[in-house]
């Protein structure tokens, strides 16, 4: 009984040792991650909304802080009239009288291809596409763009303001809205 007993405990040492073993050797270890991609505009030193009529130079209308972590980056921006739009006016080719304005968007640095200079928009103008490519950290951190406006009043002609200091303000009374919407988005 005793040899019995001997043959059993080493056979059941001989199973413990085994897996020691097994484990014995190189281990790895894979980690990984994912960064969520994210585009951004957030605004800041918004004018209330109000530009002011008589003003006959460029105004500062906001400050965008636009970010974006993607390879590629494509900033859309539309507007609704194309023209500030005033009262309804049924002698006006647009049936509303208008004031012109050229927009300009000025983004610093690397990123300056996402702005744009001076331009008129037309009602029905199609979306304002402009895009960077590559990755950047400064974008990926955020970017302060300047949103610009200069108005001018050629009667209810639609054309490019180019710097005219034609005073807004000789437009007939009125309220006059439009409004811009900004959308960024990777390329």
């Amino acid at each position: 009984m005793i040899k019995l007993s001997i043959l059993a405990a080493t056979a059941a040492a001989a199973v413990f040792v085994l897996p020691v073993a097994a484990q014995a050797g190189p281990a790895s270890l894979p980690v990984g991650g994912t960064v969520t991609p994210f585009c951004s505009i957030g605004l800041g030193n918004v004018s209330s909304g109000t530009l002011s009529l008589a003003e006959t130079g460029t105004q500062r209308i906001a400050t965008m802080k636009m970010s974006c972590n993607s390879i590629g980056t494509k900033l859309e921006s539309k507007t609704q009239y194309g023209d500030f739009r005033g009262p309804a006016d049924a002698s006006s080719p647009t049936g509303f009288q208008i004031i012109n304005y050229d927009w300009s968007l000025v983004v610093p640095g690397v990123n300056s291809t996402l702005g744009w200079t001076p331009e008129d928009r037309n009602p029905g103008s199609v979306t304002k596409v402009t895009t960077h490519a590559g990755y950047n950290l400064a974008m990926a951190q955020g970017v302060d763009a300047e949103f610009f406006l200069h108005t001018c009043y050629n009667g209810n002609v639609n054309q490019q303001c180019n710097g005219s200091d034609s005073a807004a303000i000789t437009a007939p009374a009125g309220t006059y809205v439009e409004n811009f919407s900004f959308e960024l988005k990777p390329a």
